[in-house]
């Protein structure tokens, strides 16, 4: 029978969008501006109509995302032309506008004391290099918290997260001891892809993910923000197999 075991963290994956942006805000906050119309609503209806159709193996949202502005201009109330040039406009601004996006709840926090412990943190994300890079220098200029080379960006890598853990594994020297590393993102397919490789897998419900959604993949935990995670990664029970 397996037993759970106290097996430190050593290294924290992260996926990027939805877990240490708000891009869910960001994109929708950004419809909302150019339509004139209040923001809230605009992500009430963008949560309401992605998680109808959101799969628990879902590992990239961004043809949700720009269909989900789309229906939600529509669900305001705004006409089909109207529609489409919002969902035009954020399309092809969003790199440009990226500096506007914010952190999710807590997560400057957590970062900070992550690091503060020694441990080794990296990114790996479907979204490009410089849009990482502009909220890196925004919110963390000046930290040491991710060196370009603990960065693994869309078109860095393999299609499949896959790739980027077991670099890092291997970067880190924790091939042997899998568990000691864990990746942590807002989709049921980065709980997939740790889990095929065998690391420890952390869900955050701060993405477009609900609970019950990540629950069907089963991750090791879930947690509502990235500072709620830091508070417990260090004292965290993995199974001994």
């Amino acid at each position: 029978m397996p037993q759970l075991v106290y097996i430190p963290i050593k290294a924290i994956l992260f996926d990027f969008d939805g877990t240490l942006v708000d891009t869910k805000s960001f994109y929708f906050g950004k419809l909302a501006q150019y339509l004139k119309a209040d923001p809230n609503e605009a992500i009430r209806l963008a949560d309401e109509i992605t998680f109808s159709k959101l799969s628990h193996k879902e590992s990239n949202v961004k043809w949700h995302i720009v269909r989900t502005m789309y229906k939600v201009a529509r669900a305001l109330g705004y006409s089909r032309l109207l529609s489409s040039r919002a969902t035009a406009f954020v399309g092809r601004n969003h790199t440009k506008l990226f500096s506007d996006a914010k952190p999710t709840t807590d997560a400057l926090a957590a970062l900070k004391r992550l690091y503060g412990s020694n441990m080794k943190l990296a990114i790996i994300s479907y979204t490009s290099r410089k849009k990482i890079k502009i909220f890196l220098d925004t919110y963390l200029k000046g930290t040491k918290y991710f060196s370009e080379d603990n960065i693994l960006a869309a078109g860095e890598y393999d299609k499949h997260k896959e790739a980027g853990i077991i670099h890092f594994m291997r970067k880190f020297n924790l091939t042997q001891t899998p568990r000691s590393c864990a990746i942590v993102g807002d989709l049921g397919g980065d709980t997939i892809a740790g889990k095929n490789i065998g690391i420890t897998t952390f869900a955050l419900t701060t993405g477009f993910s609900t609970h019950d959604i990540l629950e069907k993949n089963k991750p090791d935990a879930i947690y509502d923000t990235l500072l709620e995670m830091e508070k417990s990664v260090h004292l965290f029970l993995a199974e001994e197999k």
